[in-house]
This record gives structure tokens, sequence and C-alpha cells, in this order.
């Protein structure tokens, strides 16, 4: 994986947080989960820089299939990746490339571009919601949008 900066780490931590603290809950349990860096648990509140850029993971367990897998920052980028492919019209739900003639980008007024304003500016601009990080923890996770 090539070096991340900093806005980028913490991009994929926001996603990563907001995937699961409730966009896969209809799919997955969390049997472990670390967003916090350990020398601020406890404390209370979130004092800026507690955020663990750098180690988050959370280990989830589907509820279909019996698996767990573990997540962390390399399968983030990786989703944040696919779905951003996805969105532009070059792979399908499954993860499969698709013809350079017959791609299709979303409509210029579907609400996922604004995730991929998010994805070009590292969160400073665009949007995204648990439905988006949901599908980015899919593709990070599996190479694809299996549930939802």
């Amino acid at each position: 994986m090539s070096t991340l900066t900093a806005a980028r780490k913490a991009f994929l931590h926001t996603i990563f947080t907001t995937a699961v603290e409730g966009g896969i809950s209809y799919w997955a349990d969390v049997t472990t989960y670390r967003w916090m860096k350990p020398e601020f648990r406890g404390q209370g509140g979130y004092p800026r820089g507690c955020e663990d850029l750098d180690g988050f993971h959370a280990v989830i367990h589907e509820f279909e299939s019996d698996q767990t897998h573990r997540v962390d920052i390399d399968t983030m980028n990786r989703g944040v990746d696919l779905f951003t492919r996805y969105c532009r019209g070059e792979i399908d739900y499954h993860g499969r490339d698709i013809a350079p003639q017959d791609r299709r980008p979303l409509n210029a007024d579907h609400y996922w571009n604004q995730f991929l304003e998010a994805e070009a500016s590292d969160g400073d601009d665009g949007d995204y919601d648990a439905e988006v990080a949901d599908q980015i923890l899919q593709f990070g996770v599996f190479g694809e949008a299996v549930y939802g």
C-alpha cells in the first residue's frame, strides 16, 4: 500500500466509524472495535487527537455465513477505491471490470456523486451516509457489494 496522508487516514477512519457504528448492523455484529488510541480510553469525552488513525480496526461477524472478518485501514482504503470505481461505472456491484464502451457512471443528480466529491477531497467537500459507508466496507472486505 502506498503511504497515506494524515487527511486520507482521517477520511478512512471516519468512513470506518460510520460503517461500524450503524451502516453494517443489518448484516453483521461487531465483536471487536478500536477507533480510539488506548491512552485516551476512560478519560471521558473525545479530546483532539484521540482517533487511532493508524491502528483502527474491528472484527465483524456475518449473521448469514457465520464468518468473521478483520476490518482496518487497508480494508477501508481498498473499499474506497473499489466503490469509487463502481460510482464511475468502471466495475459492477460484483467488482468485475466493465468494458470502457459499456461504462455508465451515476446520473449527475445521484446522491453518491457527493461521495465522489468527498473522496477527491479526503472529506473536506461532498458527503456520504451510513449506506455509503456500508457499501465501502463491503467492497473492502469482499471485493464486491454482497448485502443491501
